[in-house]
């Protein structure tokens, strides 16, 4: 692997939680029977504690550890003057206490108080520190990056203390080139903080253990001529001499001391965490239920494979589900709920899928203050209070495809078609809503009588007088491609007809690629994907179930593979489910990018396919703007993708 020049970027890195959330890629290689095979274990870290004792507690206190990156001064701004802030004073008292997550919600709502430049400037260090306290790395970067983009500061007036979380945020995120150039920097600085070179060297320590020997190498040539560098790479060199090991570059642990980093060490559970899943296993969903639970049963086998391989098979794994049925009839779900509550103990209930279903399970959570993670894609379901709900749901289906077809594609003149229906009238007022909040304009809107296609030419030629350059049609594909049909032969050149998830069907698609050549539309799982994970999960589906996995399994395994991590979050933090889930950032799952809003919701960002020339592509992100510094020389360049070892970074 090459390195190009050692570089600073503002750029604030994509919020997707670390691959070691997804166990798509290694638990996958598992599953296909490599046994041999050096296996990739999901994270599990021994972090310090955020939560100081209770009070009447008979144990002593054990001393709060103050991180290596929590150097700025508490009650004061980073000229050493007194902060006026009662909430961002409160929030350093929490600190104290290592009370990480309460202090961010203090600093989180000092933001909306009026500051000077010198305490905004002190409160965004302290967010960003907090946050990469609590593991949320990528969000700290954000932090970072939008305050000197905002403030139009340039790399050479970053302090050694903003460099210093720079560098354990970008060390925790895998980007071992920017992590060293700030470490670099926080040392090499002037701040009168004798402790930022000290905290510096050791971020370095951390994250030169996980350079492989021809990274090592490589950066040997590109810092030879910064000192201290230089001399660490030494000593890590004699380090690896006396039979020290790398460690997984995948999951560097920033927490511990790196004489005695325990990496993959086991969460402080003796029991596994009951989750009970509600599915529709019999009666006419029960397809549908099955494929859903094969795919939570590859997220289960998963686990066990690298619980196996790192702590032996005696030991609990993290998270059980216990199956159940809710057939067709409604009052199967909610009685199989509180069944689950009841005898199981279980303490979250995942499903069910149909709408109704889902209705009445929630009663039954809300009654027994139990969450829930509804699977049902129904947007009338409501979410929040311990209601989560993750479903291909209309509105993520339009967020996905507007996103992809304005920003990567380029359109910008809209025409919308629809069914004159209950669910053509649904994507339509979505599709009105969110081309309202961008700013677009429809240049046409028509609807018809669905199964009618009276007015198809009257239509198609408004489209064509209109000089749209993206005609969102969410009908079938044999409706569209009469729909399209109509057009001239010059202005379908120029046209991109736009298609919602059930156009995601490669053998209609290829009975219409003349007349849809340029199509866009949603593929909430692309089984042709040439992403690793979701190539891997496919050939160990088929190796398993002999079988091709469709959406419904694809999103089984994640919806799994979000619950044990949030869970493992819950135990290591000891607290709420509900406020774990409040931590998650995002995750690049196998049905695309998923984060979590506030109200409960899971977003879904779903991949985005474009039909051309007869083949199907996937539609990548745009090359981005980014600031960046390459030795003493601020420029201003692109980023692209070959450039980058994670996934692509966004300007916020």
């Amino acid at each position: 692997m090459k390195f190009s020049k050692h570089r600073f970027s503002w750029r604030a890195t994509s919020c997707f939680l670390r691959p070691t959330l997804g166990a798509t890629l290694l638990l996958l290689a598992v599953l296909i029977g490599c046994s041999s095979s050096k296996r990739y274990e999901p994270r599990r870290l021994n972090l310090p504690s955020v939560e100081a004792p209770s009070a009447g507690s008979t144990s002593q206190a054990q001393p709060v550890q103050v991180l290596p990156w929590e150097l700025w001064p508490r009650g004061q701004d980073l000229m050493g003057a007194e902060l006026h802030s009662g909430l961002v004073k409160e929030g350093d008292d929490a600190v104290e206490q290592g009370l990480r997550q309460k202090a961010l919600e203090y600093y989180y709502r000092a933001q909306s108080g009026p500051l000077a430049p010198s305490e905004q400037e002190a409160l965004v260090l302290r967010i960003a520190s907090s946050e990469l306290a609590v593991d949320q790395p990528v969000k700290s970067l954000n932090t970072l990056s939008a305050y000197f983009r905002s403030t139009n500061k340039t790399v050479d007036e970053v302090s050694p203390l903003f460099a210093l979380v720079f560098g354990y945020a970008y060390c925790r995120n895998r980007d071992a080139e920017q992590s060293i150039a700030w470490f670099s920097r926080a040392a090499a600085g002037v701040s009168g903080i004798v402790s930022v070179r000290s905290s510096a060297e050791r971020g370095m320590r951390v994250l030169l253990r996980s350079v492989s020997e021809e990274n090592l190498d490589n950066f040997t040539s590109l810092w030879s001529a910064d000192v201290s560098v230089r001399s660490l790479i030494g000593e890590e060199r004699a380090r690896r001499a006396a039979g020290g090991q790398v460690t997984d570059g995948r999951d560097i642990d920033i927490w511990g001391e790196p004489s005695s980093m325990v990496m993959n060490a086991a969460p402080p559970v003796s029991t596994s965490v009951v989750v009970g899943v509600l599915l529709p296993l019999s009666g006419k969903y029960s397809a549908l239920g099955q494929a859903t639970k094969n795919g939570m049963e590859m997220a289960l086998e998963g686990q066990r494979a690298a619980l196996s391989a790192s702590a032996g098979s005696s030991a609990p794994p993290l998270i059980r589900a216990s199956f159940r049925d809710t057939g067709i009839e409604v009052h199967r779900a909610s009685d199989a709920a509180r069944e689950l509550v009841s005898s199981e103990g279980a303490k979250l209930l995942v499903g069910p899928l149909i709408a109704e279903h889902a209705l009445a399970v929630q009663s039954v959570s809300r009654q027994t203050a139990v969450p829930m993670l509804s699977l049902s894609k129904n947007s009338n379901f409501p979410t929040g209070d311990g209601s989560y709900r993750l479903g291909a749901t209309v509105e993520s289906q339009v967020y996905s495809l507007l996103e992809a077809s304005q920003n990567i594609a380029g359109l910008k003149r809209f025409a919308l078609i629809f069914p004159d229906d209950s669910g053509g009238i649904e994507f339509a007022d979505a599709f009105r809503q969110q081309l309202h909040a961008r700013n677009i304009e429809l240049v046409y809107e028509g609807r018809y009588p669905r199964n009618s296609t009276d007015t198809f030419l009257t239509m198609a030629q408004a489209v064509e007088a209109a000089g749209a350059d993206g005609v969102i049609f969410p009908d079938s594909l044999t409706t569209a491609a009469r729909f399209f049909g109509n057009f001239s032969a010059s202005f379908r050149q120029s046209v991109h007809p736009l298609g919602v998830a059930n156009w995601d069907n490669a053998a209609q698609l290829a009975n219409s690629s003349t007349v849809l050549d340029g199509a866009i539309f949603v593929s909430p799982f692309f089984v042709q994907s040439a992403r690793p994970q979701v190539a891997q999960f496919v050939a160990a589906y088929r190796a398993k179930y002999n079988q091709t996995p469709d959406f419904l399994a694809a999103q089984g395994f994640d919806a799994l593979t979000l619950v044990q991590e949030i869970t493992r979050r819950q135990q290591i933090d000891q607290v709420s489910w509900t406020v774990a889930a409040g931590q998650f950032d995002a995750y690049e799952g196998l049905t695309g990018r998923i984060s979590l809003r506030d109200d409960g919701e899971f977003e879904r960002q779903f991949r985005v396919i474009q039909l051309k020339g007869g083949m199907l592509q996937e539609l990548q992100p745009q090359e981005q703007n980014s600031f960046i510094y390459r030795g003493n020389q601020a420029v201003s360049s692109v980023v692209s993708d070959d450039m980058q070892k994670g996934p692509v970074p966004v300007l916020r």
